[in-house]
């Protein structure tokens, strides 16, 4: 049951991975949004995408420990086939990207408000997100004696990529990033009722017609 939490979480993860590197470059090119978008926001997503990569190490350790613990020929293969010759090296690349790097280069505060910074490390953990999702197909399909990662997998990445970004450029286009058509609120006024005049007698009197 940890496999749908773990791959749920990597792509929410990524989500803000690039929300990161929308901001950053949204923060340049529109002087609007960076008024609004300052470095208390900064600080707070870095700290989601150091956040995260800790919570994704531990969810791909949790899984690993259930399968090798658990130790059936039918659940070891999945981990066989991601450790071996072939793919050993790439999967050791993603525990370095997804993890290592966002954990030591957002360690302290400073990092994560520095936006080169957090873009740089963002980037960089949505290109392990990538590899991982891709790790996740390829031992299946692989053939012996062929070649594990071609430049065809990449671009065919990038090309998806490229239609997202610019699904994204229209909407920021079409609509505004920051609600602008509406006034600020302002506190309601409250009525004040004015001070009731009683009689000198002391008596009430009753409204008319009543």
């Amino acid at each position: 049951m940890l496999f749908p939490a773990w791959y749920f979480m990597g792509a929410f993860w990524a989500g803000i991975a690039f929300t990161v590197i929308a901001m950053i470059l949204l923060k340049r090119s529109d002087s609007y949004f960076d008024q609004h978008m300052g470095p208390h926001q900064m600080h707070d997503l870095g700290k989601l995408t150091f956040g995260f990569a800790i919570f994704w190490a531990y969810l791909v350790f949790s899984q690993y420990i259930v399968i090798w613990y658990g130790n059936m020929p039918w659940e070891m293969s999945w981990i066989i086939d991601r450790s071996g010759e072939d793919f050993g090296g790439l999967s050791l690349l993603v525990i370095v990207l997804c993890f290592l790097v966002p954990f030591a280069g957002l360690m302290g505060r400073d990092p994560k408000m520095r936006s080169a910074w957090l873009g740089s490390v963002a980037a960089i953990a949505m290109v392990g997100l990538w590899l991982e999702r891709w790790l996740l197909i390829a031992p299946t399909l692989h053939e012996p004696g062929t070649s594990t990662l071609t430049f065809w997998e990449p671009l065919i990445g990038l090309g998806f990529l490229g239609l997202f970004a610019l699904s994204v450029r229209w909407f920021l286009s079409t609509f505004p990033v920051i609600q602008i058509w509406q006034p600020p609120q302002e506190p309601e006024m409250m009525e004040r009722e004015g001070p009731s005049q009683v009689p000198e007698d002391g008596s009430s009197r009753e409204p008319a017609g009543v």
